[in-house]
């Protein structure tokens, strides 16, 4: 499939998202992440796994496996409300700087140093309020979903230079702007039940707003049906549901379903039965969704890092062009 149809098929998922995310954003966001999550978790860690994580060597990929079991059992303890949030920021620093790590690290001894200085940096991370935020709950969410989604289509209009590439971009930065310029109150009242289940969530849109200076305003209940609180949910919605489809729209390119039956038996069996479980046991269904999309965030932290260097190597390469271009125009028109 050419770059081209996939970039035009983004576009065409991205406006039925961005619809859906502004009449039932509470709904949306909780459908798309029990029933399109875990496929995608599931699938995504398959084909990571088959490429070694994107990282130089097998054995590396074993280490960030290791390392990602070990991290995630961190949310499972009992830690008091006012440490959580801490030890979850550090744990996401640990697996972030360590992705890097054993990205670029070629020898024992430079990693050594590498994990050496990542420990002594606790202090850092754990006394800044805004390292805290970035690492947890941003990070795997919000900066997962929608920070590094929008770094692989950039990466992908850099390298086509195409012009549906560029719309693919400029789309979704429209869709994004949308929710908080055009205001709009609730169309129905939130259930009890979707309050309850989004109830685990709430500390993002919170962040968000707070990021954003966005101060409630209209309504006693900010979060649920203040304009401020509508536009934020209503942007993660759509990011959540974008990331999802763009995953499965762009399958021709990542070829994640080439694998063998045996596997994708698997997988699909582990989708329905995840699904069943958020159905019907909703505190397990949660941790497990939970433990899904953390582990498929740590593993992919590899991949991200790298199309962020390859970002700033096609703009650089886009500079040179511009440049090249210029000077090569300048010298025509010189007289002689």
């Amino acid at each position: 499939m050419s770059t081209d149809r996939i970039n035009h098929i983004n576009i065409a998922l991205m406006l039925p998202a961005a619809i859906a995310a502004f009449v039932a954003p509470f709904e949306v966001f909780l459908l798309s992440y029990a029933v399109l999550g875990p496929l995608h978790y599931l699938t995504e860690i398959s084909w990571l796994y088959d490429r070694d994580c994107f990282l130089p060597r097998r054995r590396d990929c074993l280490h960030l496996v290791v390392l990602c079991a070990a991290l995630m059992l961190v949310p499972a303890m009992r830690w008091p409300a006012t440490r959580f949030s801490e030890v979850a920021a550090l744990t996401n620093y640990v697996a972030f700087a360590a992705a890097a790590v054993l990205l670029w690290a070629r020898t024992a001894t430079s990693k050594v140093v590498a994990f050496g200085l990542i420990a002594l940096s606790f202090p850092l991370v754990a006394n800044s309020e805004l390292c805290r935020i970035f690492f947890w709950p941003l990070l795997p969410t919000i900066v997962h979903v929608f920070i590094f989604t929008g770094a692989f289509i950039l990466l992908g209009a850099l390298r086509g230079r195409s012009k549906s590439s560029f719309a693919s971009i400029l789309v979704l930065v429209l869709c994004t702007m949308s929710f908080f310029c055009v205001p709009m109150m609730p169309i129905h009242s939130i259930s009890t039940h979707v309050r309850a289940a989004y109830a685990p969530f709430e500390s993002v849109n919170w962040i968000v707003m707070n990021a954003l200076h966005l101060t409630p305003t209209g309504s006693a209940d900010p979060l649920y049906e203040s304009p401020q609180g509508l536009a934020v949910m209503r942007f993660i919605a759509f990011a959540y549901l974008h990331h999802y489809l763009n995953w499965f729209g762009k399958t021709s390119i990542i070829k994640w379903n080439r694998i063998s039956l045996a596997r994708a038996v698997t997988i699909l069996t582990l989708w329905a039965a995840s699904i069943w479980i958020f159905a019907h046991h909703g505190a397990a269904g949660s941790m497990l969704l939970a433990s899904l999309s953390y582990a498929h965030g740590l593993l992919e932290l590899p991949l991200d890092h790298q199309t962020f260097l390859s970002v700033g190597k096609e703009f650089h390469a886009l500079l040179d062009e511009r440049i090249g271009t210029r000077a090569s125009r300048d010298l025509k028109t010189e007289p002689a």
